[in-house]
């Protein structure tokens, strides 16, 4: 198999490390961040490619990946992302898509559960699978990954921490309270299955 090299690229926004590959094609293959360190942000990013994609670091940012780190940027400050760079959906496998798609129909100030993803795609006993496909999302801001959480309204889980995930979901206007010691979102920032389906009226994106 031939290999096929994917440009690497870091820019550092206030605190915060982005990275970004891009194919040649001009595709996004991943977005990645850090509040940590550049090596965590590169780490994260370059971990998602596959043994035939080789990253080569870049030194200077197209206009086009220039557009990425300001989309990425707005995203974390919780900002809606208005439109979607070209990702590369091709190279994931069918149920992510599904399941990235459908997350990306869930509206800023709300939360959903991996039961009630995987409830509205028609795989009622693949909330489990739901949590790996979000985990290994490439697209870590720009897909909002961090909308689906546990059923018990508790955060569940998120690749550089809790506290960020909960960061970033109050700066989108979720609410929180503090319940039986645990930090949880409350009952009215939740789309319970039924909720999530009259949100993306049955029409969620399929890549």
């Amino acid at each position: 198999m031939s290999f096929e090299f994917c440009n690497v690229y870091l820019k550092r926004l206030g605190h915060v490390w982005l990275c970004v590959g891009a194919m040649a094609d001009g595709t996004i293959r991943f977005t990645a961040f850090s509040n940590r360190s550049r090596e965590e942000a590169l780490n994260s990013g370059v971990k998602t490619l596959k043994p035939w994609e080789k990253p080569v670091k870049a030194e200077r940012a197209p206009n086009r990946v220039e557009k990425v780190f300001r989309l990425m940027g707005e995203a974390y400050m919780g900002r809606k992302v208005k439109r979607l760079p070209p990702l590369a959906w091709s190279r994931l496998k069918p149920f992510t898509r599904k399941v990235l798609g459908l997350t990306l129909q869930i509206p800023r100030g709300y939360v959903t559960g991996y039961g009630a993803v995987a409830e509205v795609l028609g795989f009622p006993r693949a909330a489990r699978a739901v949590g790996l496909a979000l985990a290994l999302n490439p697209f870590p801001l720009l897909i909002p990954c961090h909308r689906v959480i546990r059923g018990d309204l508790t955060l569940g889980g998120y690749s550089i921490g809790l506290e960020v995930k909960a960061e970033i979901l109050r700066r989108e206007g979720v609410a929180f309270e503090k319940a039986e010691g645990a930090l949880k979102v409350k009952p009215e920032c939740y789309l319970s299955c039924e909720k999530l389906r009259e949100k993306v009226k049955g029409d969620f994106k399929v890549f």
